[in-house]
């Protein structure tokens, strides 16, 4: 039996800054960095986008989708930029990186962390299939965005089981990786989340992962849409009764009531479900 006083002693090392966290390559680092001033001129981005082509195609391409498509298609990176605008393009910018970082078919065979990985997947694309099922209702929830909420649920313990890993030390199975304090992968989510410098509102979302039976005030918000997401994946996916259905879950509620959303809840899974499918789909694809 997995010996539970582990997961303690390598929790304090992680808070303690002992343990090596991933981290954003140097040239995501300063393309957020030029991008972060409200003044950056367009030639600041020209070296580290020539050396992020990937980037750059991903920059165009969503800059000429129906989302954001004017009256004539872009043809220049500094043209995809001024449409989409910087925030936006900081989105794409985490996002493609999260995909490298946490979504990637490198990891360590052992089927635990594995399965972790596409569960982390799972959530990430029904986040995003959701703002993007409801985009048309509110302009503000970026598909890629919702995807970078949906990709930190399980990063707090894909890091604490990574490095038991690394370290060759003995591995918890699954009902054990349940059983862990709330505290300890939320808390690794969100010391990554500010050394990336993630902003305030995708923080939070690492940090109330599992908040889906919270009332909350206010607008409908990246939480909700993350709420959302985990009651579909741990309800309907793995028959969690502990979970609410997505009817009686209170985001759901609120974006029926403040957003007027006007499908079943039976309708809105069955259209988040297929749209998910198509993203995870695409995004195995390209790994």
């Amino acid at each position: 039996m997995w010996d539970k006083g582990i997961h303690f002693s390598v929790y304090r090392e992680i808070v303690d800054g002992k343990v090596k966290l991933p981290n954003l390559s140097e040239n995501t680092m300063n393309i957020r960095h030029v991008l972060s001033n409200p003044h950056f001129q367009m030639m600041d981005l020209k070296a580290p986008l020539s050396a992020n082509p990937e980037l750059a195609a991903l920059i165009l391409q969503t800059a000429n989708s129906s989302e954001y498509y004017g009256i004539m298609p872009v043809e220049t990176i500094s043209e995809g930029i001024i449409r989409l605008g910087s925030e936006q393009v900081t989105s794409l910018l985490l996002a493609h990186s999260l995909k490298g970082l946490f979504m990637s078919g490198h990891l360590p065979s052992q089927k635990l962390i594995r399965g972790l990985w596409e569960e982390n997947l799972q959530i990430a694309a029904l986040c995003s299939a959701i703002a993007q099922r409801i985009q048309n209702i509110n302009k503000r929830f970026a598909e890629d965005r919702a995807l970078l909420a949906g990709a930190l649920y399980h990063i707090g313990t894909l890091i604490f089981l990574g490095y038991l890993y690394e370290k060759r030390l003995p591995q918890p199975t699954g009902a054990e990786v349940r059983r862990i304090p709330e505290h300890i992968p939320t808390s690794i989510a969100v010391i990554l989340a500010k050394k990336w410098n993630l902003d305030s509102e995708l923080t939070e979302c690492a940090r109330n992962r599992n908040s889906f039976n919270e009332l909350r005030e206010g607008p409908f918000s990246l939480q909700d849409i993350l709420d959302i997401a985990v009651v579909i994946h741990r309800h309907y996916h793995h028959s969690d009764n502990s979970v609410p259905k997505l009817e009686d879950c209170h985001a759901f509620k609120k974006l029926e009531t403040t957003m007027l959303l006007r499908d079943t809840a039976e309708r809105f899974l069955e259209s988040v479900e297929n749209h998910a499918r198509l993203i995870i789909h695409e995004i195995s694809r390209n790994l």
